[in-house]
């Protein structure tokens, strides 16, 4: 993501955070699959230990959304999917 993205979401909500990188990923996702028909690489995310308020728990919950989601578009078949 971004420095863009990143100051975008500065002071955002969990939720709001949540739904926007669900969003991001699956625009991604399918314009790798559908326009691009290239792999999606998803590199480098996560939640800063530097930002306010931050704690493990909500890191945690973040990443478990990520992973949730790799292994959803895995499943669905195209630029994630295992040869």
């Amino acid at each position: 993501m971004d420095m863009n993205f990143q100051k975008r979401l500065a002071g955002q909500s969990e939720d709001a955070e949540a739904v926007f990188m669900q969003t991001w990923m699956t625009s991604h996702w399918r314009d790798s699959r559908s326009i691009l028909k290239k792999p999606l690489v998803l590199a480098e995310f996560g939640k800063s230990s530097k930002d306010s308020g931050y704690n493990q728990n909500a890191r945690d919950t973040f990443m478990s959304l990520v992973y949730k989601n790799v292994y959803n578009f895995a499943k669905a078949g195209g630029t994630m999917a295992r040869p």
